[in-house]
């Protein structure tokens, strides 16, 4: 488990993968949303900080599932709060955009999901307000599932 400022990533158990399907928890709270930029790609994962671009997942991953959920809602005043997350190609390939500012588990469908990546990359959220600026945020946790496989750890041989 990564223990970061605003950002937690688990990797779950095979008991767990095998129980629900999801590989990963990502958990993203008020103090990292406060440190972006309205409407800026902030890499989560495998990323070791929010905003970290030095950490990718290597060639070969498939991401064949992503679920929200906004645990604790978002307290931000000045107006609408939502999140998408996506990739440097597409900034809502995995997630289109939902408010965090009501707690609700959210599932949507994107169509390009599955989605396999034949290059190095991260899992990026944006969070954007529709007025005033991000460091108004001052409560809320959203968590991210994300059920990932490496195709190239499936190899089983080299051909001979």
């Amino acid at each position: 488990m990564a223990n970061l400022t605003g950002l937690t990533i688990t990797p779950f158990s095979e008991n767990e993968i095998a129980r629900h399907g999801f590989t990963h928890k990502i958990v993203v709270d008020y103090t990292g949303v406060a440190t972006m930029t309205s409407g800026t790609l902030q890499a989560i994962f495998p990323g070791n900080a929010l905003g970290a671009t030095s950490s990718t997942f290597s060639a070969g991953f498939r991401v064949e599932r992503c679920v929200v959920n906004v645990a604790t809602a978002f307290t931000f005043a000045p107006g609408t709060l939502v999140a998408i997350i996506g990739d440097d190609g597409d900034d809502d390939r995995l997630f289109a955009s939902t408010t965090i500012k009501t707690a609700a588990y959210v599932e949507n469908a994107i169509a390009t999901k599955p989605v396999t990546y034949n290059a190095a990359n991260t899992i990026d959220l944006i969070v954007t307000a529709g007025a005033g600026a991000l460091t108004s945020v001052t409560a809320g946790s959203l968590e991210v599932y994300l059920a990932i496989t490496d195709l190239a750890a499936l190899r089983t041989g080299v051909a001979s």
